[in-house]
C-alpha cells in the first residue's frame, strides 16, 4: 500500500521541479566549493555576482518539459555564459581581478565596477526572460515569412549552387593571389586577415566568400528526413572545405556559426542533438577558434622560427585563453566606467550608421568614420582598443539602466515571435533553414544586421527560388441562400374538379 502511494505522489512529480531542485543542489554545492577556494579578498567580492549571474543563465534549459538548446533564450545563455565563465575563471586564476582595458581603475573602484557590470548581466537577463515568457511576441508572429509547404526543385538548387560558386571562387581566387601563402597553409592568418583589413573597398571580398555557405547548407537541409551516407558524407566534406578556406581569411567566427547553423538543421530535420554532445562540441569549437586566434596574431616571420601556438584541451587554460582573445566583460567595464561621468550618454547615436547600411564600402570606403560611437568603434574610442561591445553595453551607453531594462524585454519578445512562427512548422525544411539563420544572425546590433545580410538574405532569396509552393486550394463559387419553396396548392376535391 505505501509503495503505491508512494510511486503515484513520485508519478506526479513534475520534471522539471526535479530538474530545479538538482541544479539547485549541486549550483549551491559548487558555488560554496568555489568561493571557499578563493584566497584574494578582491576576488571573493565580486565572485556570488559572477555566480549569480551565471546561475541565472541556466533557467531556459528548466522551463520545457525537454530542454531546447537551439530555442533563443538557451542560445542568448551560451552566448552570455562564454562571456561570465571565462572572465570568472580568468579572476580565480590569476587570483586577482584585473581589467587590462582599464589598468588605471584600481582599488574599491575596480572591483565596484566588475560588481555593477554583473548586476547589469542580472537585469538584462531578466528583461529579457520575462519578455519572452511573458508571451506578447505570440502576437508578432505574422512579420515572419510564410515559406511553409512546397518541395524544392532540384534543378533549381543546382542553378543556386552554381551562382554561388560563380561568386565564391573569383573573390576567394583573388585572395589566394593576394595573401603570399599556400593555399593549404592555415598558419597565416594574420596576413590573411590583413588582405581584406587594411582595404576598405574589399568588403565584397567578405560578402562574396560568405556564398559559399549557402549550398552546403542547403545541401545538409536536403539529406533529412531520408538520409543516404554517400550524400550525407560529401555534404559535411563540403562544409568542412569551405569552413577551412574561409577560416584562411582570419574569419574564425563565420566558420563556427556556419557549423552551428548545420547541427540546428540536423537537430530538427534530423535526430535531436543530447545537450551533452553539443557542449562537447562547443568546447572542441573554443579550443580550436582559440589556436586558429594565436596564429591570427602571429606574424608569419615568427611561425618559422618558433615551435608557434599549441593547442590545449585543459578547460581551465583554454577558458582563460578565450577571455585573453575576447575581453567581452572588460569592454562593458569600460562603457560603465566612462558614461555618463566622462562622457554622456550618445541617445541612439550608435545605430546612426543603420542610414549608410545598404551603401557598400567599396563606393564609399570612408563611411566608418561618419559615425564613430557604433558598437564595434565604442571601446576604440574610449581607450584605444578595437573591441566591440555587446548589446548589453550598447543599450546602457545610449540609454542608461532604463534602455537595459526596455531593450532586452523588447528583444525577448521579438525572439518569442520568432519561435513560435517557427514552431508552427519546425519539421518543414524550408522553415528550419531559415530559423537556423533569422536565430543566429538576426539581431538589434549593426554587427548582427551586417551578418543578416551576408547570410539571411541570400538564404531567403534561394530558398524562394528553389522551392515550388503548394498549389492553393480553389475557392468554392459562393451560393446564395436556399429560396423556401412556394408552399403546394390545395388538391381539389371531385365536385371541384366536376365545376
Amino acid at each position: 500500500m505505501e509503495k503505491r502511494k508512494l510511486g503515484s505522489i513520485t508519478g506526479k512529480t513534475s520534471p522539471i521541479v526535479v530538474r530545479v531542485a538538482v541544479f539547485a543542489v549541486a549550483f549551491l554545492g559548487t558555488s560554496a566549493y568555489i568561493l571557499s577556494q578563493i584566497s584574494n579578498g578582491e576576488v571573493l567580492e565580486i565572485a556570488p555576482y559572477f555566480l549569480i549571474a551565471i546561475g541565472m543563465q541556466f533557467v531556459p534549459f528548466f522551463v520545457r518539459v525537454t530542454p531546447e538548446p537551439f530555442e533563443p533564450p538557451g542560445l542568448n545563455s551560451i552566448t552570455t555564459l562564454l562571456a561570465l565563465v571565462p572572465a570568472f575563471t580568468t579572476y580565480v586564476v590569476n587570483d586577482a581581478v584585473q581589467i587590462n582595458l582599464l589598468p588605471q581603475v584600481s582599488g574599491r573602484t575596480r572591483i565596484e565596477l566588475i560588481q555593477t557590470v554583473m548586476i547589469a548581466y542580472m537585469l538584462a537577463t531578466l528583461s529579457y526572460l520575462v519578455g519572452y515568457y511573458v508571451g506578447i511576441g505570440k502576437r508578432i508572429t505574422g512579420i515572419f515569412p510564410d515559406l511553409a509547404g512546397g518541395t524544392w526543385r532540384r534543378s533549381r538548387l543546382i542553378h543556386v549552387s552554381l551562382v554561388a560558386a560563380a561568386l565564391f571562387v573569383p573573390a576567394y581566387a583573388y585572395f589566394q593571389a593576394r595573401v603570399g601563402a599556400s593555399l593549404t597553409d592555415v598558419t597565416q592568418l594574420a596576413a590573411g586577415k590583413a588582405v581584406w583589413r587594411e582595404d576598405a573597398t574589399l568588403s565584397w571580398l567578405l560578402r562574396s566568400v560568405a556564398l559559399g555557405f549557402v549550398p552546403p547548407l542547403l545541401f545538409v537541409a536536403l539529406n533529412f528526413p531520408k538520409l543516404r551516407w554517400g550524400r550525407a558524407i560529401a555534404t559535411v566534406g563540403l562544409l568542412a572545405l569551405v569552413s577551412f578556406l574561409t577560416v584562411r581569411l582570419g574569419q574564425r567566427g563565420t566558420a563556427a556559426y556556419c557549423i552551428l547553423n548545420a547541427l540546428i538543421i540536423v537537430h530538427y530535420l534530423g535526430r535531436r542533438i543530447p545537450l551533452s554532445v553539443l557542449v562537447g562540441i562547443g568546447f572542441g569549437l573554443l579550443v580550436v577558434t582559440n589556436l586558429l586566434g594565436a596564429y591570427r596574431q602571429t606574424r608569419a616571420d615568427q611561425i618559422g622560427t618558433t615551435n608557434g601556438p599549441v593547442m590545449t584541451v585543459n578547460a581551465t587554460r583554454t577558458l582563460t585563453e578565450h577571455e585573453e582573445d575576447r575581453e567581452r566583460i572588460a569592454a562593458v567595464a569600460v562603457v560603465f566606467h566612462y558614461f555618463p561621468e566622462r562622457k554622456d550618454f550618445l541617445l541612439g547615436e550608435s545605430w546612426g550608421p543603420l542610414l549608410t547600411t545598404f551603401v557598400p564600402r567599396w563606393v564609399w570606403p570612408d563611411k566608418g568614420y561618419l559615425f564613430m560611437w557604433r558598437e564595434t568603434a565604442i571601446v576604440r574610442q574610449l581607450v584605444g582598443a578595437p573591441v566591440p561591445v555587446n548589446y548589453l553595453g550598447l543599450l546602457y551607453a545610449n540609454f542608461s539602466w532604463f534602455g537595459i531594462v526596455l531593450g532586452m524585454f523588447g528583444w525577448g519578445a521579438f525572439q518569442r515571435g520568432l519561435y513560435e512562427w517557427f514552431k508552427k512548422n519546425d519539421k518543414d525544411r524550408s522553415i528550419v533553414v531559415l530559423y537556423s539563420v533569422y536565430v543566429l544572425y538576426v539581431g538589434p546590433t549593426l554587427l548582427q544586421l551586417s551578418a543578416a545580410l551576408g547570410f539571411v538574405l541570400p538564404i531567403y532569396v534561394a530558398l524562394r527560388y528553389i522551392r515550388i509552393a503548394p498549389p492553393k486550394p480553389k475557392k468554392q463559387p459562393v451560393q446564395g441562400p436556399k429560396l423556401a419553396a412556394p408552399p403546394a396548392l390545395p388538391t381539389p376535391s371531385p365536385a371541384q374538379a366536376a365545376e
